[in-house]
């Protein structure tokens, strides 16, 4: 049998990759891919990582990484999860500490169907307050992920940003890390 991971990652998504942290202690199917954090990892990853990676750096990685099927559902590999740009634990932990009080709003806004305004939420804090990035950046990085989301989901709109290189998130604060 396999062991419980920390958390799940659903591997097949018509809007958004989700990572769901495994709270249950239990195992899954072959519907999800499983997550183990390496040791190193904060101890708040598990519950931090479900909400901050709604970033639109991670979204657009997912975008760029993952692979389009019909009716616009996007599948990732666990190769190309692996792959995808997640916040640095420095950067995890202090964005997490600003954002973690709005959890129920953020969830009830996700439960509602906003997810617009969850990653909207989590850009601000994430990329804007603790990686410091330009606001013009931040909204460039949002445009590019929503185009290409919407090309894959089938909304009109032209792919007017080309993306290539990503890697882990990072902004003027990084050699704190």
């Amino acid at each position: 049998m396999v062991s419980p991971p920390d958390l799940f990652f659903t591997y097949m998504s018509h809007r958004y990759p989700r990572l769901v942290a495994n709270e249950a202690d239990v195992t899954f199917v072959n519907s999800m891919h499983g997550v183990r954090l390496r040791a190193s990892a904060p101890r708040i990853a598990q519950h931090a990582l479900p909400l901050l990676a709604l970033n639109s750096v991670t979204m657009l990685g997912a975008e760029v990484l993952g692979r389009s099927y019909g009716g616009g559902v996007l599948k990732m590999e666990p190769r190309e999860a692996a792959g995808l740009p997640v916040p640095a634990p420095s950067f995890l932990e202090a964005a997490w500490l600003r954002l973690k009080d709005d959890l129920p709003v953020l969830d009830r806004q996700l439960r509602d169907g906003r997810w617009a305004d969850v990653v909207e939420r989590v850009d601000e804090e994430l990329l804007g307050q603790t990686l410091q990035l330009p606001r013009d950046d931040v909204a460039e990085l949002q445009s590019a992920a929503r185009q290409l989301r919407d090309r894959r989901v089938g909304h009109k709109g032209a792919l007017g940003t080309q993306v290539a290189g990503l890697g882990p998130i990072s902004g003027p604060n990084a050699d704190r890390a």
